[in-house]
């Protein structure tokens, strides 16, 4: 099976941007991206990415446990790489994604999630929730160790703090609402 991976690329004008394929990846046919130790796998074998000096951000997009693409979204320095959602949503809308999977590395040799780490996975969840597309992991690779938010609970923490904090605001507009509801109307002169 081939996967490709993708680079954004200006179009014609520098009006649009497209996806380019940047290199194809082969696995077995057998291969169902559905565990993040799979993932990890591909990614240090095709992506180096356990060995890389430098951080990588790569976006997996997701059909149905089918691979859709890669794309990287972020190379940083030895302890940080920075991206933004709108890249991120840029890349997987473009690539037809369903779900999504954020891997990146810490080559400082721990796969502990930073403060930094933990805000973005909660941003990018919730942004992926909202747009109807589900953030399956956040996944941090170091040498051959990994850290998979799934795995640890965060995933589900995140998004349930959002639903929680979603359906409380919808709760205090529903106050709100009834208590302009039930105050009497004032006469004018």
């Amino acid at each position: 099976m081939k996967i490709p991976e993708w680079d954004l690329f200006l179009g014609d004008g520098y009006k649009n941007v497209r996806l380019s394929l940047k290199r194809e990846h082969y696995v077995n046919d057998d291969v169902q991206f559905n565990s993040p130790n799979v993932i990890v796998d591909f990614c240090n074998k095709n992506l180096y990415l356990g060995s890389q000096a430098e951080e990588h951000v790569y976006l997996i997009a997701l059909g149905s446990n089918k691979m859709l693409g890669i794309s990287e979204v972020s190379h940083g320095d030895t302890n940080r790489a920075s991206c933004r959602p709108k890249e991120m949503f840029a890349r997987l809308l473009l690539m037809g994604a369903i779900h999504f999977v954020i891997v990146h590395n810490h080559p400082v040799g721990d796969p502990q999630p930073s403060k930094a780490d933990k805000m973005v996975l909660r941003q990018v969840a919730e942004l992926g929730y909202m747009m109807g597309m589900r953030m399956l992991d956040f996944i941090i690779v170091s040498g051959e160790q990994f850290f998979s938010a799934d795995m640890n609970g965060l995933m589900k923490e995140a998004l349930e703090s959002f639903k929680h904090k979603r359906f409380d605001e919808d709760e205090e507009d529903e106050e709100d609402e009834e208590a302009v509801d039930l105050e009497p109307d004032e006469k004018k002169p």
